[in-house]
């Protein structure tokens, strides 16, 4: 009797327990909203996995409505839930796989908001992880979108740190592009060769002209025996900024190129002497103040080349 007495008093106890706690709980989220309250009791069961799954969801359903900071909320979840997570070995592809989604999806929020520093970290931690998983099609699909963005910011905009951050993002992605093309069909030989331009250009853009310079010299020399034409323009860009930066002798080699690519080749169109000729000119007057003698022909040819192509 004693013994059915005392399991009676140990059931009522544990169910007492078991209530005080969810009266706890209940009083703990009152002030939630219905929504956060649903994400409290389903975090309760919920393994690991499944609770960086329902914010995944949730933060996309949310960006569909319209309500991005929410989004983000849940994406940003996602992201702490994983690296302070602990899964088992089986799982960490997986898991590495929603880390990666989470943070472009993130990004994209970010692009809304026009962020572009954090949209631009976003895209490049999702780029780098699907690079580690080899999925060199998807990483490539997401560096386009973030690609054209800051190419639009590069275009548009005047404020320093938002180019600041262009120029990072473009530097960045180089090895990973490199990556990409040893393992993965880029479908485009000049593809690297145009991030650089355009890194170049974020540069240029901050007046950091030594780095602007060789930018545009790396993407010369990766272009020069595949599209001399555009070889040629990237020359003539590099030239011009090596000089703005005084870096007279990288200005004095690079154009040397330039009339390489000008006296040995007929290459070059009228439509792109055309469109060079401030270049050119800018060419002209260091030749005439630094080299008049040596450089003599050199110039009377670009002088002459000039004339004709603009009249």
């Amino acid at each position: 009797m004693m013994r059915v007495l005392s399991y009676k008093f140990l059931l009522i106890f544990i169910i007492f327990f078991l209530a005080e706690i969810n009266f706890a709980l209940a009083r703990r989220i009152r002030e939630f909203t219905t929504e956060d309250r649903a994400k409290v009791y389903f975090d309760e069961k919920a393994t690991p996995l499944s609770q960086i799954e329902y914010r995944l969801a949730w933060g996309r359903a949310k960006l569909d409505e319209g309500r991005v900071s929410e989004a983000m909320q849940y994406f940003s979840e996602a992201i702490e839930l994983i690296q302070h997570g602990s899964y088992p070995k089986n799982k960490t592809y997986y898991v590495d796989e929603l880390q990666a989604e989470s943070y472009r999806w993130r990004g994209r929020c970010c692009i809304i908001q026009h962020d572009i520093s954090q949209a631009n970290k976003d895209y490049l931690s999702a780029i780098k992880i699907y690079v580690q998983l080899e999925q060199y099609g998807e990483a490539f699909s997401i560096y386009q979108e973030i690609k054209e963005f800051n190419i639009e910011i590069l275009k548009t905009s005047r404020n320093r740190e938002e180019i600041k951050s262009v120029a990072e993002l473009f530097q960045s992605s180089i090895p990973l592009l490199e990556v990409l093309s040893a393992k993965f069909s880029l479908g485009d030989k000049l593809f690297i060769p145009e991030i650089r331009f355009y890194t170049g250009l974020a540069y240029r853009k901050m007046e950091m002209f030594t780095f602007a310079g060789f930018q545009f010299k790396t993407a010369y020399e990766e272009t020069r025996e595949i599209e001399p034409e555009r070889a040629f323009v990237l020359a003539l860009e590099a030239g011009e900024c090596f000089i703005k930066a005084g870096e007279f002798g990288e200005a004095y080699n690079i154009y040397m190129e330039v009339k390489n690519l000008l006296m040995g080749h007929n290459l070059i169109t009228d439509r792109t002497i055309q469109k060079t000729a401030p270049l050119l000119r800018v060419l002209i007057k260091f030749l005439k103040e630094g080299f008049p003698r040596t450089e003599e022909k050199f110039i009377r040819f670009l002088e002459r080349l000039v004339t004709s192509a603009v009249h």
